[in-house]
């Protein structure tokens, strides 16, 4: 990564890179620290593979160069972002957007569009799903119990906070139920089950 800077006196950002030494790599300077140790160790041959060094740090005017086959998406990504995707790049095309603009804004717009999904989805699963009397799988939500701390009304009442079958979890709401309320009235079935699965099949 390199950065851009100005072309000056005795520096050229834009010469033709037919000047490289072939097979040879950059140079690393970290071992010489100071300027003091890489002037008085380096030799003639050192300071021209610096040079070298320093004038490649600088970009030439087809850098930086996007490479599409090196950006990896995978198949989630580019199928969720494919509508932004779309979207932003005709703002682009039709100048309603900066680029730069565009691709911050596509950026937190597709991040915070996930997050409410996500947040939606777990909040419609914890509302339309929980448990309760005629299915047991779900979570089972109930309000907690409220705190009561010396000198509040009823902290002397032993009965305060006691709780009913009415109100324990573990009944799933059978209480609150709209349906079957007069167990009475409720007529069962003396067949058993073979019997039933015979004359479901008309063998009987």
């Amino acid at each position: 990564m390199g950065f851009i800077a100005k072309s000056g006196p005795g520096l050229e950002t834009t010469r033709p890179r037919s000047d490289n030494m072939k097979g040879v790599m950059s140079l690393n300077i970290e071992p010489m620290i100071s300027e003091k140790t890489r002037m008085d160790g380096m030799t003639d041959a050192d300071r021209k593979l610096r040079q070298q060094w320093v004038e490649d740090q600088y970009l030439t005017d087809r850098e930086p160069v996007r490479v599409n086959a090196l950006i990896y998406r995978n198949n989630f990504k580019r199928l969720f972002g494919y509508p932004l995707d779309m979207t932003f790049k005709y703002l682009i095309k039709s100048h309603a957007l900066h680029p730069r603009t565009a691709v911050v804004t596509r950026y937190y717009l597709g991040k915070i569009g996930m997050m409410f999904l996500g947040t939606g989805t777990v909040l419609y699963y914890f509302r339309h799903n929980q448990a309760n009397w005629e299915r047991s799988h779900g979570p089972v939500i109930c309000p907690a119990r409220e705190p009561i701390f010396p000198g509040d009304e009823g902290w002397d009442d032993p009965d305060y906070g006691k709780t009913t079958p009415e109100s324990w979890s573990s009944n799933r709401s059978f209480y609150d139920r709209t349906n079957f309320l007069c167990l009475e009235t409720l007529k069962t079935s003396s067949e058993t089950a073979t019997e039933i699965s015979k004359r479901n099949a008309g063998l009987l």
